[in-house]
Order: C-alpha cells, then structure tokens, then sequence
C-alpha cells in the first residue's frame, strides 16, 4: 500500500504520480516505460541459452524454404529472366533498411516479442497489441500455411503416377476436394511436441534439419553452375526494367521471416550484441543464397517461354539430370518442415508477453520447472494445428503477406521515435504526430501507384488490342483509341498525385530530422547498435513496406481492415480493462525518469539507459522469482528489492528529496513497489516506495 511518508517523488516533477506515459486523455495509447522493459528482461523466468549460432541458424531455417524451390523459378520465368539476380539484390537492398531499424531496437529493447515490445515503448498500448496480431500472422498462421504447403506437395509426389485405388493415397488425402489435410496438421503437432519436450530438443531438431536444407541449397547451386551456358544469359532482361521492379517486389517475400531472432530476444544469452549480428548475418546468407540460386537457375535453361526454367526440378530434367531432380524433390520435402518449427517457435513467447502485460488471460504466462511455456505452446499449437488442416489458405496468403508488411512499417517508425522522441509523458513532442503523418501520406502514395499501374497496364492493352487490329479498324479502332487516351490520362493523374504524395513525406522526414533532433544520451547506451543515416533510413523503410502492402488484391486489404477491427474490439473489450500498465502506479514515475535520463545533457544521468536496474519487476506481478541462470540454466540468487542504479548511491544513503522524506527499500520479498524520480544535485535517483 502506498505511504504518504515514503513518496520521495521529487515535488518539481513534471508527472503526476497517475499521468500515463502516453498521449494525454487516450489510456489505450499509453506506453511502456523503457525501465519496466529492461527489469522484464533482468528478471525472466525463461531460460537464456540462445548464442549468436543458434540465433543464426533459427533466422535461416525460418527465411530459407519454399523460396529457392518456387520463388525463384516464378520470378525468372514469368517477371524478370536472368535479370532475376539483379531482382534478388534490389530486394535484399529493400529488407536491409528495415533490417537496420530491427538491429538498433533490438540492442536497445531487449525483449521477447520483437516488434510488439517496440511498438509498446514507441508507440502504445493499442498500436502493439495490433502489432501482436501481426506477427500472429508472421509466425504462427505462415507456419500452418507452410504445413499445408507440405502436405500438398507430399499427396503430390507419393500420387505420382500411382493408380487411383491405391490405399495410400486415401491415407495420405481422405477427404479430397473438401479443402481438409489431416498431415498438414500432423506436421503442425510434430512441432508442438518438439517445444514441449523443451529448448534443448528444439535446438537440435532446428539445427539438424536446418542443415540438412542448407546442404540441398549448395547442392542445387553447385549443380545449376555445373550446367550453367552463358547463353542462356541472353536477352537478359526480356521484359525490361518494369519485369526486374516487379521481380523485386516478389522476391521482397523471399527474404521474409529473419526478423524472428528479435522475438527470441528474451532467450539470448548476451541479445544486444547478438541479435543485431543475428540479424545481419541471416540477410547476408539468405541473400547470397537467392542471388547464386537465382544465377545457376537462369544459365541453366534458355528464356524461351518454357516451363522448364520455373522450377529446378524442371531445369535439372531438362538437361538429363534425372536424378538430381529426385534430390531436389526430396529435399524440398525434409526442408519445409523446419520453416514450420521456427515459425510456430515464436509463437508462444508472443502469447506469454500479451499474457505477461495483461492482454491476454495470465495462464499463459505460467512456466513449468524447466522453464518451457508449456500452457502457451499446448494452446497457440492448438489454434495452429486446427489452422493447418481446415483454413482455406488461398484467403490467407495475403492476409499473412499484409501483417508482415505492416510489421516492417510499424518497426520502422519505431527506430524513428525511440532515436528523437524525448518520451517524456506530458509534452512528447511532434516525434509522434510526424510519424504518423508520414506514415498516412505513404499509405496514400502507395494506393495512388497502384492506380497509375493499373492504368499503365489498361494502356498497354489498348495498344496491344490496336496492334492486333491493324492500328485502326473504323469505330472500334476509335473507340479502342479513346479508352487508351483516358488511360493514358488516368495513369499520368495518379502518378503525378503519387509524386506528390511521396514529395509530401520526405518534407515531412526533412521536418524529423530538423524538429525532433536525437537524444543527447540515446537510449540503450553508447555500446548499442545504430543504424545510419537516421531518420532516411528507417523512413525508406516504411514507403517501401506501404507500397508492398498496397499492391496487394483489394479482397486482402479488405480482410486485413476486418482483422485490425477485431484485435481492436477485442482490446478494448478485454485488454484495456485488464492491462497492467492502466493499473500500474509505478509507470508514470518509469516513465518520468527515462525520460529525464535520455534528455538531461549533464554527464552521470544515463546509466538507467544503458542497462537494467537491479530489482526485480515490480507493480506488474510479472516475471518475478525466476531461478534460472542468465546464460548456463542453472540457478540464481535472486534480486534484493532494493532499486540501485549504476553510478548512485544505495537508497538508503540517498538524501531526502525537497519536500519529502527519505526513501527505503522494504527489504522483504513479495512487497509491492512504485518508483519515484527526482533530480537532485544533477543526478538522478530512484526511490523504492512501499
């Protein structure tokens, strides 16, 4: 119970003890203190045992999969030819940018959830929960449809040329044409007993299978250079400049799933040095795996219009490699699996932070004595498995395709505001209205190029209809000549609006950089990752990922309003009533005193920046008590209640503040705790409060 006697909150503090610590007047905007993460993280009860291999190799096994067996092929023979390498790359370019914006939150929010905790510190409570959707649609329902994925190609190759009655294939396919795959879901409960069985299993599972896949990949490269014809180079770009931007734009979905290590942040063992390298080495071998594939597929076979160069199996059959195309079938087969486990492996971790901050029931925050969620992992592989065998994935692709997309915008903006926003919780300052904006005018430009491209092709097929008739043909020629001139008119409307559209957002960039500078004492501290060229960088980003987002089919986008509709109603239904942080009296203080930290100027004020305080967790109930080690899995001490800082003295040396008493620490285990903040003598302190 809070005691007036005890409130050392200094009396010139900006905050009142009750002001959330986000936008004034709106609970669902409010945000987590960047303090409250790093005591989270100082004080989980999951085990830390990932090491930079393990973060590796869980980044390849969830990025590398059908990609380099259809992707590849798909954008070769239908967008760009050879010039398909040159699509692999500008797509990598495109993943770099938001790559960086992972990188630098990642070493400065160190926290199981990924993009939903930085959308929590950045943003808020409703913009993360959103968020939490998101990648719902990343991981978890991507895995399911990955299992499906499998099941179809399994049905295929065992049916292959068997007789109809054969009682294998109804095993393999009992219900066809219902849209219904019992092995789909069988794969999917694989998985959910490998977690179960505990991090050690899935650790080696993930790491057998991962380079099983790898080996398939190099053997498919050294086999496609082994074949290749500098020949069938040529023409090689067939379909110009727009084939190679839409091959890009497909294979922009190649490199999808590397951000999976920043939701594993919480099992790191050291995350903020980690997971940036994690994932900066995951895009550089997932990118040269693509560009080498992407290069053997295209000398292997000529650009004739062919089916032979969509796929490898059908380039290896085209020159007489029989049994290669087995190898790569097979292959194909043992590699898509892992892609299901390193999905659905985030998907717990997601539901125990949502269960942890009060957004979803607190059972699924529960650990058992190894440390393994078990009630999150049984549940999320429940959902996932029914997923797998009954959704109808042709809706969902998209759907998955958008979540992500939003994912990397929503990332990119929170590099943004947690590099120049001063966090303070009564005057935030323009960071976050900027952003916004920004956001909004790329949404608008993205809407407008799909309508200039839609003309564009509308033109294309008038001039083509007009070919094909000779150049005239009386009235209809006129007519066709009409349609074209108002499309030619339609798309050159568009692309000037879409021009200025995007003219608008870089004003609005220019006015970040100018009017939000950064932190003098940037949060995460001096040793943690930035990424260059801020706010350019992370704002490409995010026009990158709106113009992806909306590009896709009108029914998606359609669905993806009805998805973000319901997470909101289930939020304010649910989550505001049960969130911890709208009930949490420490918060405010939290909040107060990063803020305080990040923008003093003074020298000695950013230690609460640069690492977690050495108390446990407090006015949350949340991962408290843990008695696992850091790094071996073995037990740990744990924490006195007793908030020492780096650089400060002990609370109970700590003199009164103006207008209060001392401050203490109860020195007893289980005692609720609010912080308070003040600035005395250019220093600040933090006070336990019981």
């Amino acid at each position: 119970m809070m005691n007036g006697r005890y409130n050392t909150l200094s009396q010139n503090t900006r905050t009142p003890s009750r002001r959330l610590p986000g936008l004034p007047g709106v609970p669902a905007l409010i945000r987590k203190p960047l303090a409250v993460v790093l005591m989270e993280a100082n004080n989980d009860p999951l085990v830390r045992h990932l090491t930079l291999f393990d973060l590796v190799v869980i980044g390849v096994a969830g990025t590398v999969g059908s990609g380099i067996f259809a992707i590849v092929g798909l954008i070769g023979s239908t967008y760009a030819g050879p010039a398909a390498v040159v699509s692999w790359v500008l797509a990598g370019i495109g993943c770099v940018f938001s790559g960086l914006s992972y990188a630098e939150l990642s070493s400065i929010i160190p926290s199981e959830g990924g993009t939903y905790a930085y959308a929590f510190v950045a943003l808020g409570e409703l913009p993360a929960i959103v968020t939490a959707w998101c990648l719902t649609l990343e991981f978890g329902i991507s895995g399911a449809a990955v299992a499906r994925a499998w099941a179809d190609k399994i049905v295929e190759w065992v049916t292959l040329g068997a007789k109809t009655e054969s009682r294998w294939i109804w095993l393999l396919d009992p219900f066809p044409g219902l849209g219904i795959s019992p092995l789909a879901g069988l794969l999917q409960a694989a998985c959910v007993v490998v977690l179960l069985r505990g991090v050690e299993m899935s650790k080696r599972v993930t790491t057998v299978m991962t380079a099983i896949k790898m080996a398939v990949c190099i053997f498919i490269i050294v086999g496609g250079l082994a074949l290749f014809d500098p020949g069938n180079m040529l023409p090689f770009a067939p379909m110009g400049v727009s084939g190679v931007i839409r091959g890009s734009s497909a294979a922009f979905f190649g490199y999808l799933g590397y951000d999976e290590v920043c939701a594993l942040a919480g099992e790191s063992i050291n995350p903020k040095r980690d997971v940036p390298l994690a994932i900066a080495y995951t895009l550089a071998i997932v990118a040269a795996t693509y560009v080498l594939s992407a290069l053997a597929l295209s000398g292997m076979v000529p650009v004739d219009g062919s089916a032979d160069g969509s796929s490898f199996v059908l380039a290896f059959a085209a020159r007489g490699w029989d049994w290669a195309c087995q190898i790569v079938a097979v292959g194909e087969l043992v590699s898509l699996p892992v892609v299901v486990l390193a999905s659905f492996l985030v998907q717990p971790r997601l539901l125990f932070v949502l269960a942890s901050d009060g957004l979803l029931p607190k059972s699924l925050a529960s650990t058992d004595e190894r440390g393994v969620l078990t009630t999150a992992t049984t549940a999320a592989g429940g959902v996932m498995v029914a997923i797998a065998i009954f959704a109808p994935f042709a809706v969902l692709d998209d759907l998955v395709s958008a979540g992500v997309l939003l994912c990397f915008a929503i990332t990119n903006s929170c590099a943004i505001v947690i590099r120049r926003s001063n966090l303070d919780p009564i005057f935030p300052g323009p960071c976050r209205p900027l952003v916004l904006l920004f956001n909004a005018l790329c949404l608008v430009g993205g809407l407008l190029v799909r309508v200039a491209c839609a003309a564009a092709e509308r033109v294309s097929l008038s001039v083509a209809a007009t070919a094909a008739n000779g150049g005239s043909g009386g009235g209809g020629g006129g007519e066709g000549g009409g349609g074209s001139t108002a499309a030619e008119a339609a798309e050159a409307t568009a692309a000037t609006a879409a021009a200025l559209a995007f003219l608008a957002a870089g004003l609005v960039a220019l006015a970040l950089s100018i009017c939000c500078p950064e932190l003098p004492h940037p949060l995460g501290g001096p040793e943690a990752f930035r990424g260059p060229l801020s706010p350019w960088v992370p704002a490409l980003g995010t026009a990158i990922s709106w113009i992806l987002l909306t590009q896709l089919s009108w029914a998606s986008l359609r669905w993806t309003l009805w998805a973000l509709g319901a997470v909101s109603l289930w939020y304010f239904t649910y989550g505001l009533k049960h969130s911890v942080g709208q009930k949490s009296r420490t918060w405010p203080q939290l909040a107060a005193a990063t803020a305080a930290a990040a923008s003093n100027t003074s020298t000695g004020e950013e230690s609460l920046l640069e690492s977690p305080p050495n108390i446990p967790e407090f006015g949350s109930g949340k991962r408290m008590g843990s008695n696992h080690d850091r790094g071996a899995g073995g037990k740990r001490e744990r924490s006195r209640l007793r908030a020492t800082f780096p650089g400060e003295p002990p609370l109970d040396a700590v003199s009164p503040a103006r207008g209060g008493s001392t401050g203490r620490s109860s020195g007893e285990e289980g005692e609720g705790f609010a912080v308070g903040a003040q600035k005395e003598e250019g220093y600040m302190s933090f006070a336990a409060l019981t």
